[in-house]
C-alpha cells in the first residue's frame, strides 16, 4: 500500500502525511489493525472521528483510506435503494471535505449482503463509484487494471508460538472468521467425514443461517462457536490447527482474509477453487491446496 501511495499520489509522499483509515482501529478489525501498524511507519495516523472541522482552503488530512464503504449501499433485505446511496454519498463527501486524497480499497466485487437478484446491479454500481476516488486498490492481481491498482495484502502478526512439530499440532481443522452465507460453510459440513474435528469459529448476525448450520452439523464431527475471540486466542487457534478451510468459490470474492491470516501463522490452507485462488496457485504459493468443490476437499482431508 505504501508503494502504491508513493507511486500514484506523489504529493502525499513528499513528507510524513496525515492519514486516516476508515473504519478506525477502535472497530477491532485485524485487517485495520495491521494496516494501521504498517502505515504508521511513514504516516501520522489520525482518528477521523476526533478531527477538528475542516477550514476553508485547508483540509486536516492528506489522505483517507476507505474500506467496505460499498456495504452501505445494501439494505437489510439485500437490495439497493435510495437510502443506501444517501449513506454512501454522505460519507464520501465528508471524506472529500476532510482530505486531499481518498483511496477506496475494494474488498469485494459486490457487497456480501446483496441478494442474488441485486448482486449484478450492485457490482455495476460499485464499478462506477470506485472511479470517483483518487485511487482504487485491490489485493489480488487478477483484478488489477489501468484504473484499479494491485497492492499486496498485508500479512498478520502471529501472537502465539507456532507449533514446533506435527505432533504438537491440535488434531482439528478450522473455518475462521465471520459466519456468513457467502462463505458456503454448509457445503463443508454436509461432506465432513474426517476423524479430525472441524471447528467453525466466528461471530454470526444471521440467526437463521446459524440454526441451519447447527442442524446440518448434528451427528457430525463439527463444533460451531458463533462468537468473537480475542486476537491472542485467534492466533493460538489458527497456529495450532491442521489447516484452514475456505469454501467460498464466488467470483465476487476479490481476496480471502482468512487465507492471509492462515499463511501468516504457517497454517496450511485447503480451499475450493475461485478466481482468487486460481491466481494464487499460479504464483506457486506454498501451503495451499485447491479443490474443485467441497466434496473433493473433504474427501481428501478424510483420506489423509
Amino acid at each position: 500500500m505504501t508503494a502504491a501511495i508513493n507511486r500514484h499520489l506523489p504529493r502525499v509522499a513528499v513528507q510524513k502525511p496525515t492519514v486516516a483509515i476508515v473504519p478506525s482501529r477502535v472497530d477491532c478489525n485485524p485487517y485495520i489493525d495491521r494496516m494501521t501498524d504498517i502505515l504508521s511507519g511513514f504516516a501520522q495516523i489520525r482518528d477521523i472521528d476526533a478531527l477538528p472541522p475542516a477550514r476553508p482552503h485547508r483540509k486536516p488530512l492528506d489522505l483517507i483510506i476507505v474500506n467496505w464503504l460499498d456495504n452501505k449501499l445494501i439494505n437489510k433485505h439485500g437490495r439497493l435503494g435510495l437510502r443506501g446511496l444517501v449513506r454512501f454519498f454522505t460519507r464520501y463527501f465528508r471524506y472529500r471535505a476532510l482530505a486531499d486524497h481518498v483511496i477506496f480499497v475494494r474488498h469485494n466485487m459486490h457487497p456480501h449482503a446483496a441478494s442474488l437478484e441485486a448482486a449484478p446491479q450492485s457490482q455495476r454500481l460499485v464499478d462506477w463509484l470506485e472511479r470517483l476516488f483518487s485511487l482504487s486498490v485491490v489485493h489480488s492481481g487478477h483484478l488489477a487494471h489501468d484504473s484499479r491498482l494491485y497492492a499486496p495484502h498485508p500479512l498478520y502478526q502471529a501472537e502465539a508460538r507456532l507449533p514446533a512439530s506435527v505432533s504438537e499440532v491440535e488434531d482439528c481443522y478450522v473455518i475462521f472468521g465471520r459466519i456468513m452465507r457467502y462463505k458456503k460453510i454448509e457445503s463443508v459440513i454436509d461432506h465432513w467425514c474426517s476423524s479430525s474435528p472441524l471447528h467453525i469459529i466466528g461471530p454470526c448476525k444471521d440467526e437463521a443461517y446459524l440454526q441451519e448450520l447447527r442442524q446440518r452439523a448434528t451427528g457430525r464431527n463439527v463444533c460451531i462457536r458463533p462468537s468473537f475471540v480475542s486476537e491472542a486466542e485467534a492466533s493460538h487457534l489458527v497456529a495450532r490447527a491442521r489447516g484452514m478451510i475456505i469454501a467460498s468459490d464466488g467470483a465476487d470474492m476479490i481476496v480471502s482474509a482468512s487465507y492471509f491470516y492462515a499463511i501468516s501463522h504457517g497454517t496450511p490452507v485447503f480451499a475450493v477453487t475461485s478466481p482468487f485462488f486460481s491466481w494464487i496457485a499460479a504464483e506457486e504459493a506454498q501451503g495451499l491446496s485447491v479443490y474443485d468443490d467441497a466434496r473433493a476437499l473433504c474427501a481428501d482431508l478424510a483420506a489423509g
